[in-house]
């Protein structure tokens, strides 16, 4: 026990830390044990490790990157440089790792909640697009809509319902 106090006395009492000083830094990693990059808060990831491979992004994101022990991203908070905000958890399968939930905010005012099911199909959806509609739609496996409802900014509502095909 004392050699942790020690250890806490040594971290922030001998390196010059006090109240009303900061820490600036672009990017800082938590690595596991085998030095993975477990969680990573970052100001302009300009590319993401899916299944070992890296790709590069729609846009900078600047925000915490949730990594697996095989360094691949499986989630996080982003704000995107063309003005996107999500917080984005995804999810394993046979098929690899996808987008699994997510929350986001478009900078041409649509915002809402997907959630895809484990082969990235988009299921459910829910949210208020660019005309301020509050939309809710369900999806079967192929992605085409079974069912929608839609509120209207002034309060009117419709189901919507596909015809049999």
């Amino acid at each position: 026990m004392l050699k942790k106090y020690l250890s806490i006395l040594l971290l922030f009492g001998f390196t010059g830390c006090s109240t009303g000083q900061n820490l600036r830094v672009r990017r800082l990693a938590l690595i596991d044990d085998q030095g993975t990059e477990r969680l990573v808060l970052t100001t302009a990831s300009s590319q993401v490790q899916v299944n070992g491979k890296i790709y590069q992004r729609r846009s900078p994101a600047s925000g915490i990157i949730l990594n697996n022990s095989k360094g691949d991203e499986v989630g996080g908070i982003a704000m995107l440089d063309d003005g996107t905000a999500s917080f984005t958890l995804d999810g394993y399968s046979k098929d690899g790792v996808n987008e699994r939930a997510s929350l986001y905010v478009f900078p041409d005012g649509k915002s809402g909640v997907l959630v895809k099911d484990a082969k990235g199909n988009v299921r459910a959806k829910m949210g208020v697009d660019e005309n301020m509609n509050t939309v809710f739609e369900l999806a079967g496996s192929d992605e085409k809509s079974k069912i929608s409802a839609i509120v209207a900014p002034d309060g009117k509502a419709r189901l919507i319902q596909p015809k049999a095909q």
